[in-house]
């Protein structure tokens, strides 16, 4: 993609909060936004930290601790059923999994990411990395208000950047 493609994505896409804020819509989330109170609560469970499961082919659960998913071809999964067996594939998650996936998740949404979790949640070195990490992101992307870190709608526009510049790499 070129610049000018990129910068045309991201005019249009301040557009769009614009438009939408000035019309009642609430942006819950960077790519989600509703009027009020008709955000999506199964949606929400993600960027909540909260526990899902899923059903079916390639349902997804998580539990905090570890994520599973089915297996996604649908004759596949029929047949297993059928035999009384749920394909699935899992993974545990490490603490820095966890965080990764704090951050991932969390700062997408019009909360932000709460810097009290991480701190009461994690290890001082999660806690010292993510802490050096925020200090190098531009104060245009970030406000940080009642202790969460909160896009402005500039960072928004790079918000996976900015998520991957946060992420605890080992």
């Amino acid at each position: 993609m070129t610049e000018l493609a990129q910068e045309h994505q991201k005019d249009m896409f301040l557009l769009l909060m614009e438009k939408l804020k000035k019309n009642n819509y609430n942006q819950y989330e960077i790519s989600n936004f509703c009027l009020k109170n008709y955000k999506s609560l199964h949606n929400s469970n993600y960027w909540e930290q909260k526990k899902y499961i899923g059903i079916g082919p390639s349902g997804h659960f998580y539990n905090k601790y570890s994520k599973q998913w089915n297996v996604l071809n649908n004759l596949k999964f029929i047949n297993s059923i059928e035999k009384n067996i749920i394909p699935f594939e899992s993974e545990v998650l490490s603490e820095v999994d966890k965080i990764n996936e704090y951050i991932l998740t969390s700062i997408r949404t019009n909360k932000g990411l709460n810097m009290k979790f991480i701190q009461e949640n994690f290890n001082k070195e999660l806690n010292d990395y993510f802490n050096q990490k925020i200090k190098r992101i531009s104060k245009n992307y970030i406000n940080v208000k009642n202790n969460h870190l909160i896009l402005t709608n500039k960072g928004k526009c790079f918000s996976d950047k900015i998520t991957r510049d946060l992420f605890y790499l080992n």
